[in-house]
């Protein structure tokens, strides 16, 4: 008989409870009818079109900052997705510097203006950062595949044309070894050893090609007085 009053409490919350619900279920039930109203108007307008996230580009990068601090500063201008930072250069991990970066804003915030001026260099001649229209991540992945690729392919072609000049350089060396050891025992044997010798044709000085020149008008000069003197012979001399 004593728990009756506790009984009748607990049912009392439990209908305040059921009651609060209700009134919860209620609100709900009017806000899903005006998004659904909303929906319509938009689908009889022009058709519902979904969010799509759209890439943010930052011209600079102050030093020492990673990506984590990149979503903490810019957290405030919306949800953000993948962040992605372009070193500066080859250097250790606690000197790294980043010189742009690309993120991507999935939903805007309360504050819209002035993303692209968040990390604007003081006295450089840099421009700045701003959303990059239709552009998707897709296109900034595909671009470092292709980097890295090419990348690959020239350190590839370094490293085989280095195995060809220390193949032909080995090479050279062990023929000259073999030479020598055959004039060595050459030499040792009393024959005569015969030294290859190389000779390269260098460029005529100025004076060489005068000389050349002088002795090709004195050739023509030379023929002329001969054809003169057979058609003397053959002709006469002509009359003065």
């Amino acid at each position: 008989m004593k728990r009756r009053p506790q009984e009748h409490q607990e049912h009392v919350r439990d209908e305040g409870v059921e009651d609060e619900v209700e009134e919860e279920e209620e609100v709900d039930d009017e806000v899903d009818a005006e998004l659904m109203d909303e929906d319509v108007k938009e689908e009889r307008a022009g058709g519902h079109q979904a969010v799509v996230p759209g890439v943010v580009y930052i011209s600079y990068i102050p030093p020492r900052m990673r990506v984590k601090h990149v979503r903490h500063f810019l957290s405030v201008f919306g949800e953000m997705g993948r962040v992605f930072l372009q070193p500066e250069g080859e250097s250790d991990i606690l000197g790294l510097h980043y010189n742009e970066g690309f993120l991507i804003l999935i939903k805007k915030g309360e504050r819209r203006v002035g993303l692209g001026n968040v990390f604007l260099p003081t006295g450089k001649w840099r421009r700045g950062g701003g959303y990059l229209h239709r552009f998707h991540w897709c296109h900034l992945t595909e671009r470092l595949t292709y980097e890295r690729m090419v990348h690959r392919q020239r350190f590839r072609q370094e490293i085989s044309q280095a195995k060809r000049e220390t193949n032909f350089f080995a090479a050279n060396v062990d023929h000259s070894k073999a030479i020598a050891r055959a004039a060595n025992k050459q030499r040792k044997e009393g024959g005569t050893v015969l030294e290859k010798t190389w000779t390269f044709k260098q460029k005529s000085t100025e004076d060489e090609n005068l000389a050349k020149a002088r002795e090709k008008i004195n050739r023509i000069e030379e023929k002329t007085k001969s054809s003169r003197k057979l058609l003397t012979q053959i002709f006469g001399k002509p009359a003065v």
